[in-house]
């Protein structure tokens, strides 16, 4: 097979090399019919990136959503802290702040992750509700409504995360069908020009592999011998390459 690349490799440099391909292929009339449909793949590489990037932005939102949650939760919780604190005469084995923190402190839930933070923020909200003390009331509704912002925003974070799948999965079968028209377009050119390893080289080796031949002193390198396209690695500045 002429050439292979892996699922690691950037979209960017898959819509470039089909581009180059589709050009190559292009130039000789005779393979036109022959040759497969590199147009469609180049249209659908264009599309699943687009798919891959929407899921991304979804997942980069949905963590924007989620840092704020957090922030505005540290603050709630601490302030449900500090008012315990003083109504407990700045006493940590007082009350209400025993019930509320004697066992997680604000600065400790302040730490936690998303999940355990929110289970922290409800405890103390059903734990000073049912104490009744006054003076607590305003700082146990600011952080009831923290908290539930907190664990809409982990649903919203696990749900996005959740739509990376199919995208990952379809980047799995995108790679091995272009690997196969690799090898079809490959079959296709030395059967209308038996013998013309030069030009297999000249419309599918790709671009890259053929500049860092030619910066290593060897010769056209020819695409008969095997390769790997490995991690793009933001190969040519692609800055948004996904793997």
């Amino acid at each position: 097979m002429a050439y292979q690349f892996e699922v690691t490799t950037g979209y960017g440099r898959l819509r470039r090399y089909a581009s180059q391909v589709l050009g190559g292929v292009g130039a000789r009339e005779v393979l036109s019919g022959s040759a497969g449909d590199w147009k469609g793949m180049l249209a659908r590489i264009v599309d699943e990136r687009g798919a891959r990037e929407g899921a991304d932005d979804g997942v980069l939102m949905a963590g924007a959503v989620a840092r704020v949650a957090d922030v505005e939760f540290d603050a709630s919780i601490g302030e449900v802290s500090g008012v315990a604190w003083l109504l407990a005469g700045k006493q940590v084995e007082g009350e209400p702040y025993q019930t509320l923190f004697g066992r997680i402190d604000a600065k400790r839930a302040r730490g936690l992750g998303l999940a355990k933070a929110g289970a922290v923020g409800e405890r103390v909200v059903r734990d000073g509700r049912r104490l009744e003390v006054a003076g607590l009331d305003a700082s146990l509704t600011a952080l009831e409504t923290a908290t539930g912002a907190l664990t809409d925003a982990r649903s919203a974070v696990e749900a996005a995360e959740d739509q990376l799948f199919a995208p990952r999965q379809a980047k799995k079968k995108l790679v091995r069908d272009l690997n196969q028209l690799i090898a079809v377009t490959e079959a296709a050119v030395l059967t209308a020009f038996p013998g013309r390893s030069d030009l297999v080289s000249a419309i599918l080796m790709p671009w890259f592999e053929r500049r860092r031949s030619a910066g290593a002193g060897a010769g056209d390198g020819g695409a008969g011998d095997s390769g790997s396209a490995g991690p793009d690695g933001g190969d040519d500045g692609d800055e948004d390459e996904l793997g």
